[in-house]
């Protein structure tokens, strides 16, 4: 890093702040700069005042790409891997209950999919040229499948676990078709041409259905007999890039970035009809209490959501929920017992929640930085939000279309809080607990107090809602935690 004079245009110093530094960004209040390399976990810290590096903040490395749910009914499973060089995952379990989390085991690959065989008690992680299995309930690698060569561009849904049949589909790229692999012996039962470069998989359990598509067609699975039952032309030009299943009306939707439309394969394996888009889309879900097909767009007027009526293929409503400077990565979820639909953008920090029965937007929460992945646990009806480059993964329960959230590193517990007859309750049981400072905000973002550990007398507030947020400390880059509360008379 050099250091030159406004002024007099001359290099004053010359700072060692490694080799490949990615960003810069100045703090104005206490004059220090930060700088970080894109090949080491740490962020350098200069004194503009003596043109020293001050400081090392030494990072985890490691950001939550892809959220599962658990073999145990209390358990999610976290899927990881290392910023600084994108080489070497690590899977973490995580309590719902407890929000702990806990490295289950590392593997030296860059994972990008994953998969739970509840039955027996294994992960899946997709490598560039292999499936590694993990037992996931004593912490341990089992064993390597080689030979797979899948490909760096499948996306987190590009492995599937049909429980009916204990078999695993991932698929291949040399061979242009789909591996098949044993849950109960880890071993390669048989192989499925099906095409080339099949990105996207679905399972069906209601019908013991595999479904898959790569750029021109949809195709069928038996997974019975592990063979292709239909090969459903999209279009040569539609290059599918989003797969969804409804399953309480047979049918599967296929998504297309370059030619903007949605496109319907019914129960008999034939088009039925295709919907367009304003824009491009980017996630696909299902909601199953209303019958819902909700396609999240991008597009130069902004983001939004397109609603698909699951019965007549119709377009419900267009939902606005973004800005156009977002990027292209979306994710969703449906939360079936509230009835609603989230979403989140990797390029903002805000999450949107849909009300499911009127398809209006009802609330937007903080979440983590650059947020990849949503889960909806139905056994404790939480939603998880994985936030990659924060490393972290923010906790979400639902009431009334309002969401309390709470977010938490790997290896650490979230705060807790709680008012009792006009007494706000601080409680931290991180390592650095102690150290923790907070501040209780009003619905504007005003603060109107601050907090400290223990006991915090509210009583002269008025009544509402109000949102307790850590305070940003300066030597660290651990993200701030919000959490709402509300206080009644």
């Amino acid at each position: 890093m050099f250091v030159v004079d406004g002024a007099g245009d001359s290099i004053l110093a010359k700072l060692r702040t490694g080799d490949f530094s990615s960003a810069l960004c100045a703090n104005p209040v206490d004059r220090r700069i930060y700088s970080v390399d894109v090949n080491e976990p740490r962020v350098y810290v200069v004194d503009g005042r003596s043109r020293t590096v001050a400081d090392t903040i030494q990072l985890g490395g490691v950001g939550p790409i892809g959220l599962y749910v658990g073999v145990q009914n209390d358990v999610l499973y976290a899927l990881c891997h290392n910023h600084s060089s994108y080489f070497g995952s690590t899977l973490y379990a995580i309590n719902s209950r407890t929000s702990r989390a806990s490295k289950i085991a590392s593997v030296g690959g860059s994972c990008f999919a994953a998969c739970i065989n509840h039955r027996d008690g294994k992960a899946y992680l997709v490598e560039p040229e292999s499936l590694t299995v993990i037992d996931v309930l004593h912490d341990s690698v089992l064993r390597t499948i080689g030979e797979l060569s899948p490909s760096y561009r499948h996306p987190a849904d590009a492995l599937c676990y049909a429980d009916r049949e204990d078999k695993i589909y991932c698929p291949c790229a040399e061979t242009s078709g789909i591996v098949v692999v044993d849950g109960a012996g880890d071993s390669i039962r048989s192989r499925i041409h099906v095409g080339s470069s099949v990105e996207h998989l679905a399972y069906d359990s209601n019908e013991d259905r595999v479904y898959c598509s790569d750029y021109a067609s949809l195709y069928v699975i038996d997974a019975a007999r592990d063979s292709v039952v239909a090969a459903v032309p999209i279009g040569s030009s539609s290059y599918p890039t989003l797969l969804c299943r409804n399953p309480q009306d047979h049918k599967t939707y296929v998504a297309s970035q370059s030619s903007n439309d949605v496109v319907v394969v019914g129960s008999d394996n034939e088009v039925e009809a295709t919907v367009p888009l304003n824009a491009s889309p980017e996630a696909l879900c299902y909601d199953p209490g209303n019958d819902k097909i909700y396609c999240a767009n991008h597009g130069r007027d902004g983001a939004g959501m397109t609603v698909i009526d699951g019965a007549s293929d119709n377009v419900l409503a267009e939902i606005g929920i973004g800005n156009e400077f977002w990027d292209d990565n979306f994710c969703m979820c449906v939360d079936p017992r509230d009835n609603l639909i989230y979403c989140a953008n990797s390029d903002d920090t805000m999450l949107t929640i849909v009300d499911g029965a009127r398809d209006t937007v009802v609330a937007t929460t903080a979440v983590g930085d650059e947020p990849v992945s949503l889960f909806y646990n139905p056994q404790d009806g939480l939603v998880y939000c994985a936030n990659s480059n924060s490393g972290s993964i923010s906790v979400l329960r639902s009431s009334a279309g309002i969401a309390e959230q709470h977010s938490f590193t790997t290896g650490n517990c979230p705060r807790s809080l709680g008012v009792v007859r006009g007494v706000l309750q601080v409680s931290d049981v991180l390592a650095d607990g102690p150290k923790a400072r907070y501040d209780l905000l009003d619905i504007g973002g005003r603060r109107v107090m601050k907090l400290q550990m223990g006991a915090n007398d509210v009583q002269r507030l008025a009544p509402g809602v109000y949102f307790v947020r850590e305070q940003l400390q300066a030597t660290t880059l651990k993200p701030q935690t919000i959490q709402k509360v509300v206080l009644t008379k």
